[in-house]
C-alpha cells in the first residue's frame, strides 16, 4: 500500500523507484495524486485508486459522467498500467472498473461530519478486506462502506469499525454481490 504523495525533498520519481524495487509478485495498491503519477507507468499496479479529480490528471482526459470515468479507468487497465481502479465519485459513491467488469456502488445517505479522511479511509477499508482474502468486488464495498463511515466522524477522525460495518450491510442490501 503505497498512499500519500512523497516528502518534501524526495523527487516525483521517489514512488516509481520504490515500486521497481519491489517483487514483481507483490499487489501494490497506490492512492496518490500529483507529479508523483506520470512516473508510474513502469509497472501494473494491482490497483490504483483516485478521486474523479486524479484519475482525470492522470488519464489526461476530462471527466464529466461516469462514462468518463469507466473508459479512462479502462484505458489505465489495457495500458497495462493497473489491474483494477476504483475512483471515488464522493457523494455518488464510486465505481471500480477490472479487465471483466465495472461496479457502480452508491454510498447511502449518511449525517456528514467532516469529509477529512474518507479517501484514505477508503483505501484502508479495500486492504482490510484483501487482507482476509476477500474478492476484490466485496474490497471494493468494503472500501465504499469505510469511506461513507469516515464522513460521519468529526475532525480528522477516520473511520470507525461499528459504523463501517454497518454501512457495508446498507451497500451490501442495496447492491448484492456474489461472494
Amino acid at each position: 500500500m503505497i498512499s500519500g504523495g512523497p516528502s518534501p525533498g524526495l523527487k516525483a520519481e521517489f514512488w516509481a523507484h520504490l515500486l521497481e524495487a519491489m517483487p514483481a509478485e507483490c499487489r501494490v495498491i497506490l492512492d496518490t495524486s500529483g507529479s508523483s503519477l506520470g512516473h508510474l507507468e513502469k509497472r501494473s499496479l494491482y490497483i490504483y485508486k483516485s478521486n474523479i479529480e486524479e484519475l482525470g490528471r492522470f488519464s489526461r482526459h476530462t471527466i464529466n459522467s461516469d462514462v468518463d470515468v469507466i473508459q479512462s479507468a479502462r484505458n489505465m487497465i489495457d495500458d497495462g498500467i493497473a489491474q483494477n481502479v476504483v475512483t471515488s465519485l464522493g457523494a455518488g459513491g464510486a465505481v471500480l472498473v477490472t479487465a471483466h467488469e465495472d461496479i457502480h456502488a452508491i454510498a447511502p445517505t449518511v449525517p456528514i461530519s467532516s469529509r477529512v479522511g474518507a479517501g484514505d479511509s477508503m483505501t484502508a477499508g479495500i486492504v482490510f478486506a484483501l487482507s482476509r482474502q476477500e474478492p476484490i468486488e466485496n474490497a471494493f464495498l468494503w472500501g465504499v462502506a469505510a469511506g461513507t463511515a469516515a464522513v460521519m466522524t468529526p475532525g480528522i477522525q477516520l473511520c470507525h469499525r461499528k459504523e463501517t460495518e454497518d454501512v457495508f450491510a446498507r451497500i451490501r442490501q442495496s447492491s448484492p454481490l456474489e461472494s
